[in-house]
């Protein structure tokens, strides 16, 4: 049974050490020394673990930020991690998401063991817009990590013994994957992977207490997921998440980096490049079957979001699939 972190013996926010955070002292690393490789940015690697592959560093208590995800399961022990300048208590059972472009860093810990799952979500081709629809994905990997205040941290995921085994091996299994890759691993491994997130989706998709804004947000993003051809009312949206229409689309655009509108617009937007690449239907088709009820507003709004009109985009995607054709086959 999942159990939430709530307790100040569990996790607590301790006041931050003098560190000096200045973002110039952040040490900046491109995971070259992750990854099998630069198009298939996976890994999974471990502090005590014997995780070390592809001249693995270890960053642990040294202030780095980094391009790509870090999902931290703490295996043993307890420490003070420091993520953007607030110092966190972390015990064992921990589960939580670093996104891109957070400085972290360990200041202490006392007898303690990490596993870590590294991704770039660009270089992996999972069924992401799949994914998205789960409340329990967009909690997890989308919203917590964008909305982790000091106040609100404790709700993210502590496991019981038996689910930090479970994902142990789930991990330590993805890792002999891509110790040594063939192209039946590397497909083998996004298979592991799909579980992984699977598992730590549906852990987190738990009832939550009525006041925790940060699962309304979560349903929200699903709700425009799984509904994106459908207009939605700011008000209906607000009212469904029992949130003022202020608050939520505060709360919205904190969580998702833009307003529940813009975050619709790009959720057809995207499905419709999918539809571009997969298809030859019309681009007046295609509009319509995403949600666009005029297609030259639609190419408009492609063209700003991608930096280029849908049939070039087409074009290009067509290109690009027969170069890797090409390549492939040599």
């Amino acid at each position: 049974m999942l159990r939430k972190c709530k307790s100040a013996a569990n996790l607590k926010t301790v006041k931050s050490m003098s560190v000096n955070n200045n973002q110039d002292d952040i040490l900046r690393i491109s995971g070259r020394e992750f990854f099998p490789a630069p198009d298939f940015r996976l890994a999974a690697v471990g502090k005590k673990m014997g995780c070390s592959r592809y001249g693995w560093l270890d960053y642990t208590f040294v202030p780095h930020s980094h391009d790509f995800s870090e999902m931290v399961l703490v295996t043993g022990g307890n420490g003070v991690q420091n993520i953007n300048g607030v110092d966190f208590s972390l015990s064992q059972g921990d589960l939580f998401l670093l996104d891109e472009q957070t400085s972290h860093f360990f200041q202490k810990s006392e007898n303690f063991s990490l596993l870590n799952l590294l991704f770039d979500r660009r270089t992996l081709e999972l069924p992401w817009n799949r994914l998205q629809r789960c409340q329990g994905y967009n909690l997890f990997f989308m919203v917590e990590p964008r909305l982790r205040t000091t106040k609100n941290f404790c709700n993210h995921l502590h496991l019981t013994l038996q689910q930090q085994k479970t994902l142990e091996n789930m991990l330590l299994e993805l890792q002999s994957r891509l110790a040594d890759i063939t192209p039946a691993d590397e497909m083998i491994a996004l298979a592991r992977l799909i579980e992984i997130i699977v598992y730590v989706s549906e852990l987190n998709d738990v009832p939550h207490p009525p006041e925790n804004m940060l699962p309304k947000i979560g349903e929200s993003v699903a709700l425009l997921e799984k509904n994106f051809t459908r207009d939605f009312a700011l008000d209906e949206l607000a009212e469904r998440a029992c949130m003022s229409t202020r608050n939520f689309t505060r709360c919205f655009k904190r969580g998702t980096g833009m307003s529940p509108i813009a975050f619709l617009q790009m959720v057809r937007l995207r499905h419709a490049a999918e539809l571009l690449k997969q298809s030859n239907a019309r681009i007046s088709e295609i509009a319509y079957q995403v949600g666009f009820r005029d297609s030259n507003y639609f190419t408009k709004m492609f063209t700003v979001h991608y930096g280029i009109s849908p049939m070039a985009y087409r074009k290009l995607e067509a290109k690009s699939a027969i170069k890797k054709l090409f390549y492939s086959a040599k």
